[in-house]
């Protein structure tokens, strides 16, 4: 970043989290936001289409190194990032995703009648880590039992290069969701043990 915005962008909004800068890349103009769907400390970029070539460019000019939507995947998930369509959809609530802490009940918005049902009554499931104890890796609607029994699904799963294990997000029953509990993962037939741990699996700023 130093390269494309030089020393005085770099101390403006982009050195917050969330900030946001209009500059120019070689006569493009473009949006550089502190964001991004990692975990780590980053940026993303927004330019328009046709000048998309010539900014990626620059890019590996200036020395960036492409990756892939994989890598990607790898790191939002040892984050404990859901990804919609495939952790949550149109069926979940803040609730059963673990998200409530984003969800300000005292204000009026569209489900909140909903929301508020579903904590008088409880939830049936929640999302879990699971560290999956074996080489085969979890992966998204494998079954998760409990004494024979399915009692919830994997939802998402890899291999964490960071933690040299295979981890994995699940909805189970909230009872079985404490850190601690032993369940098993139905890999393509094979019964698999795998320990609830807690969310995030990896955290930038935990791990210093």
């Amino acid at each position: 970043m130093l390269s494309v915005l030089g020393q005085d962008g770099l101390e403006g909004p982009i050195t917050r989290p969330f900030g946001i800068v209009e500059t120019t890349i070689d006569d493009s103009d473009a949006i550089i936001s502190r964001t991004g769907y990692t975990g780590e400390d980053g940026v993303e970029l927004v330019v328009r289409s046709e000048q998309g070539p010539q900014v990626w460019g620059r890019l590996m000019e200036l020395g960036a190194a492409p990756c892939g939507l994989g890598a990607r995947d790898v790191l939002r998930l040892e984050a404990g990032l859901r990804l919609h369509g495939t952790d949550m959809d149109a069926t979940t609530t803040p609730f059963e995703a673990g998200l409530q802490r984003y969800v300000h009940m005292d204000g009026d918005f569209r489900g909140r009648d909903a929301l508020l049902q579903q904590q008088d009554r409880g939830i049936t499931r929640v999302l879990a880590g699971l560290n999956v104890r074996s080489r085969s890796v979890a992966r998204h609607g494998h079954r998760v039992l409990h004494q024979a029994t399915e009692v919830g699904v994997v939802t998402s799963g890899t291999f964490s290069p960071t933690l040299r294990a295979n981890i994995a997000m699940a909805y189970v029953p909230p009872e079985l969701a404490d850190a601690g509990q032993l369940l098993d993962v139905d890999i393509r037939g094979d019964s698999v043990e795998a320990e609830v741990v807690s969310l995030p699996f990896y955290s930038r700023k935990r791990s210093g």
